[in-house]
């Protein structure tokens, strides 16, 4: 089963964006537009990390006391994904998530921060492996019937 990541964002299309890097290395994206849309979500799923993009003033620092405040929650990896980072630390007022990716980030920090999140909490087993990306070489139908097929090979004098 693959991991699950709760994207907590108040863009539509910035949850968007983060649920297709998700998607394209193997993880299970569930999307929520703000906190009480996640805990309807968290009623019906279970979720492995969080990634939270709430940009407005107070509501990431609310929803991560939501978040904390109950022991199920308070298990979920959390990966924050901010504008206001300073310095490459935790933004201002923000000391409790796991990891902080600042904007702009490409699809890779983003994965890589999810994936250091599972580790650190322990879901090794859910982290999908990496994708192959070496195209399946087939031969051609005439090849695999030649080869099924003994054919008697012809003597060659040997010159000496």
């Amino acid at each position: 089963m693959p991991a699950s990541v709760l994207i907590i964002a108040d863009r539509q299309d910035i949850a968007t964006l983060i649920a297709r890097c998700l998607v394209s290395t193997g993880m299970r994206p569930l999307i929520a537009t703000d906190v009480r849309h996640a805990g309807v979500i968290l009623q019906r799923e279970t979720a492995d990390v969080v990634v939270l993009d709430l940009a407005m003033p107070g509501h990431c620092d609310a929803a991560m006391q939501w978040l904390r405040r109950d022991p199920a929650r308070a298990m979920l990896g959390v990966v924050r994904v901010s504008a206001l980072v300073r310095n490459g630390g935790a933004p201002r007022g923000e000391l409790r998530a796991d990891l902080c990716v600042p904007k702009p980030f490409t699809p890779r920090q983003l994965v890589d921060a999810v994936r250091t999140v599972l580790v650190r909490r322990g879901a090794r087993q859910r982290i999908a492996p990496a994708r192959a990306t070496a195209p399946v070489v087939t031969p051609p139908a005439a090849h695999v019937i030649a080869a099924r097929t003994p054919t008697a090979v012809p003597a060659v004098p040997l010159l000496s």
